[in-house]
């Protein structure tokens, strides 16, 4: 994503599409709420990140897609 221009239109697209979104950030998550404005509440917006210093690593990614993924899947009622 760049910053300038924000791609305001681009993720309202994507929101109206269906799309959820997971913003990765190395501070204290002042992205994710750009995103959430430019979503206009249309779309599921979750923040994942941490300051500090570290990095975060595409294993930490991956399983945090995962378990939003189960988080958002259907439940199959018996």
């Amino acid at each position: 994503i760049t910053l300038f221009p924000f791609p305001d239109r681009q993720l309202n697209e994507l929101a109206r599409a269906g799309k959820r979104f997971l913003v990765a950030e190395l501070n204290l998550g002042q992205m994710v709420e750009d995103v959430r404005l430019a979503v206009g509440g249309l779309a599921e917006v979750r923040f994942y990140g941490r300051s500090g210093g570290s990095m975060i690593t595409v294993e930490e990614l991956v399983k945090e897609v995962d378990r939003l993924q189960k988080a958002f899947s259907p439940r199959v009622q018996r």
